[in-house]
């Protein structure tokens, strides 16, 4: 009976500690939410400080949350991999290799030991005809198991089925599965689509599902139906991605792993794998190793490092903000330092007072966190139109529970960062001086000014470092516009056109349309000259074959490549590119004529080496059998991108392999956009089944090959701008308050005869000290840190001087300003006043 009456004694002491704790707890916010109240300009200025610093931060978060972090909606996710071949010379050079072979793929599935299941997939194209306009759909040519690797049910009808994905297969030939947005968007939603025949580049195509919303987790769906590999890549050449080995046709292969299986064992098996295919299948598979990779890095790919590092960025501008809100902290505790002592002196100890101050620091900075967050919403509206291809935004953007979380714990932590020197300050006092002086303690007043000298001149290194950041990015953005592609982009109006295989089987036809079409286009008014071509510069589509020049063999176990073009009559008139040597291709050169190619400078220069390539010969592995006669050389192209080095090219005219895929290219002599509408009413003339689509500028390529720099030297300029201001607003404070505390000084040295320069002077030598040991700082950490941003760099250094220069020299100029505000106010001290000043 003891033992129990000691323990209920016990626990409803625990209890008594636990209420104390909480009404100590409630007391502390009551009084903190009741001081701050009171200075409600002080505490509207910390907040929105505050707000603007964590915003950002939550901005870039709900990014990297959506991107990184945020479960795909697929089941074990993590438990999905993806397989691609990649040459054992490129192992670490190239992020995800080369593809897949679809014969490869079947010795990987039949062998393997490490997936329940694997699927083969490349993305393609075809048109959509019989639904009202014609239209060139995006389909994905994939094995049957796609949906099991993946672990998604169809929201109605059924999967693929094994045998419908055997090359010649005839329920295979005929199948295709939709997917919601497709179903939704062409179909209205109609229940009774399975069973349904669509047509698909004039072919039949039996409708056996549809996908429920997010398959792939695009912000859009990438994809509009599923076809099998009994396609062999689309509705037209049945077969051609499956029947060779060394044919690397699709994207990559999905596995998934088995529940016991980690990626490392995936990939040893595969390693293993690999090995046998080389020995079995040397032709095909030399030199060919196969990466296992998760899922999610496929999609992420190269934005990991850009999305932490433009993290990091913010973190730099809230560090600014906690920083100013600090100075106000610190600023406000000199004033509050009578209060203190008296607090102090009626038995108040120093944690006591220490907690008051935390609590209102933290009230502040949740209050911040919450305005943060209504800040970031509109931040990410504004970021999301900006954000370059590069950056998926796989999952939307909308906050969920990990970016609260995040807000929140920013908010916490910046309240800590923002209370605890303050509070340390405030409780740094001897009671007994204290008292004698009145709450006046000069040595906490000398040690909190260097609290605050030393909190701005930390605020000064890092605007610094992100200005330096900022100015290197957008000089290596201009000198990047500023590069000569090696063509002329203005005025170039491009649409796509593909010609359905079923109605254009012989070149003959494919000839005909083209030229009927070119010729009509030429006629029009305000046209100045047109052409066709396959892939067109920086709209990273790019053919590329090996090659051998007729008479000199490379040496043994050597082979060379070069960029192949497919072009048409007045390419390069029309786009611009610069003739040197030799002949352009005529009317001539047709499917009768001997077989010609034009060489661009880089494959003379590499191939040729200052002997002349006219006359020469070269066999190619794709693009016909006879040996080419070389006919002319052209001015390099940076084809891929402009920050990319021109490559050997080699260019065929299209009359001698013909090719169903080609881009229009118009040169106006008025607004290219406006030609739209007429270049597809004579396409629609000649072939009213045909679409025509990505009708773009050659401008609007040239702009989208920059995006992601732009994005980067955007978003580094905006930060860089905000951490300016909150940085000069510290400083400014930090000089008007210590005006504000000389005061008394400055009317001293006035009576004595100072004259208003010299305060002028005085002041603004405390406002540069400030500024050049910042500057000094940040010179020195940015030498370091801008290293990172090497790979974002055109033809910049890191320690570029002149960028260093120009930021050192505007931020002194800048801090200059922010000085001459508050000593200019010094100079109008009225002696008298000053002298009785307290």
């Amino acid at each position: 009976m003891q033992t129990q009456m000691l323990r209920k004694g016990a626990g409803s002491g625990s209890e008594q500690d636990r209420m104390k704790t909480m009404q100590t707890f409630l007391q502390d916010l009551r009084f903190g939410f009741v001081m701050l109240l009171r200075k409600p300009g002080f505490t509207a200025l910390a907040i929105l400080t505050l707000a603007l610093g964590i915003g950002a931060n939550t901005a870039i978060f709900s990014v990297i949350n959506a991107t990184l972090f945020r479960p795909l909606p697929y089941p074990a996710e993590k438990q999905i991999v993806v397989l691609q071949e990649v040459k054992a010379d490129q192992q670490g050079s190239e992020k995800f290799g080369n593809g897949a072979s679809y014969l490869n793929f079947l010795d990987w599935r039949e062998q393997s030991n490490s997936f329940d299941s694997l699927a083969i997939v490349q993305a393609d194209e075809v048109t959509l005809t019989g639904e009202g306009e014609p239209a060139r759909i995006r389909t994905a040519v994939t094995s049957a198991d796609i949906f099991k690797v993946l672990g998604i049910q169809p929201l109605l009808g059924r999967a693929f089925q094994l045998e419908e994905e055997l090359p010649g297969s005839a329920e295979g030939l005929n199948s295709v599965i939709l997917s919601h947005s497709f179903w939704q968007q062409w179909f209205d939603s109609e229940r009774k689509i399975v069973g349904r025949k669509i047509t698909l580049d004039n072919q039949p195509f039996n409708v056996v599902g549809v996908m429920p919303a997010g398959v792939f987790p695009l912000q859009q769906e990438p994809i509009d139906c599923w076809v099998t590999t009994a396609n062999g890549g689309d509705a037209k050449k049945k077969g051609t991605m499956n029947g060779s080995r060394g044919y690397r046709a699709y994207a990559a292969v999905l596995a998934r792993m088995k529940p016991n299986v980690t990626v490392q064992q995936a990939q040893a098996e595969m390693n293993s794998l690999a090995q046998g295919l080389r020995e079995k299948y040397p032709d095909a598979n030399a030199g060919q190793n196969i990466r296992v990779s998760q899922l999610r890095e496929l999609i992420v790919g190269k934005t990991r490092p850009l999305l932490w590092l433009l993290l990091g960025i913010v973190a730099a501008v809230l560090l600014i903000a906690c920083a100013n809100v600090a100075n106000l902290l610190l600023a406000r505790a000199m004033v509050r330092q009578k209060e203190m002592v008296i607090r102090a002196a009626l038995g108040a100890s120093r944690w006591h007072i220490m907690r008051h101050l935390l609590t209102e620091s933290l009230l502040i900075a949740l209050a911040g966190g919450l305005l943060g967050l209504v800040i970031s919403l509109w931040g990410v509206d504004l970021l999301v139109p900006m954000l370059p291809a590069e950056v998926p935004r796989i999952t939307g953007l909308t906050p969920d529970w990990r970016v609260f979380l995040f807000t929140i714990a920013a908010a916490i932590l910046t309240g800590v960062l923002c209370g605890l020197l303050p509070a340390f300050s405030a409780v740094s006092y001897d009671l007994s001086q204290a008292m004698k002086d009145g709450g006046r303690s000069n040595t906490s007043g000398l040690s909190r000014n260097r609290f605050r000298n030393g909190l701005v001149i930390s605020e000064i290194a890092i605007a610094l470092i992100l200005l330096v950041g900022a100015g290197l990015l957008l000089k290596s953005f201009v000198r990047l516009q500023s590069v000569d592609p090696g063509f002329k982009a203005e005025n170039i109006l491009t649409a796509k056109i593909v010609l359905p295989h079923e109605r254009y089987q012989k070149p003959p036809a494919t000839q005909a349309f083209y030229h009927t079409l070119l010729e009509r286009l030429q006629q029009l008014p305000g046209v100045a000259q047109v052409s066709i071509a396959q892939s067109i510069p920086l709209t990273q589509n790019d053919n590329g074959t090996n090659l051998e020049i007729v008479g000199r063999p490379f040496p043994q176990g050597r082979t060379e490549e070069a960029r192949l073009r497919f072009i048409g009559l007045n390419y390069f008139q029309t786009i611009g590119i610069p003739q040197g040597a030799g002949r352009d291709f005529t009317d001539g050169d047709d499917a009768q004529a001997p077989p010609v190619v034009i060489i661009n400078e880089a494959f003379a220069r590499q191939y040729f080496q200052g002997e002349d390539p006219l006359g020469k010969k070269l066999k190619l592995g794709w693009g016909g059998d006879e040996a080419k006669e070389i006919v002319g050389v052209v001015g390099n192209v940076r084809h891929r991108s402009l920050d990319d080095q021109a490559r050997p090219e080699m260019y065929l005219p299209q009359a001698q392999f013909a090719t169903n895929d080609m881009t229009l290219m118009i040169r106006t002599k008025t607004a290219p956009e406006s030609m739209a509408a007429v270049v597809t009413a004579k396409v629609k003339e000649l072939d009213p089944e045909l679409p025509v689509t990505e009708l773009k500028t050659l401008a609007q390529y040239r702009a989208d090959s920059v995006a992601l720099l732009r994005f980067n030297t955007f978003v580094l300029l905006l930060f860089a701008g905000l951490a300016l201001s909150l940085t000069m607003i510290g400083l400014f404070g930090v000089i008007a308050y210590s005006v504000a505390q000389r005061t008394n000084e400055i009317g001293v040295r006035m009576a004595l005869g100072a004259q208003p320069a010299d305060i002028l002077t005085m002041v603004l030598q405390q406002g540069m000290k400030l500024a050049g040991a910042g500057v000094l700082i940040g010179l020195v950490g940015a030498v370091g840190i801008t290293r990172v941003m090497k790979s974002w760099l055109f033809e910049v250094s890191t320690t570029d001087p002149l960028t260093f220069f120009a930021v050192a020299a505007l931020l002194t100029l800048v801090a200059l300003a922010a000085s001459f505000i508050p000593a200019y106010k010094a100079t109008k001290v009225d002696p008298l006043v000053a002298l009785r000043y307290e």
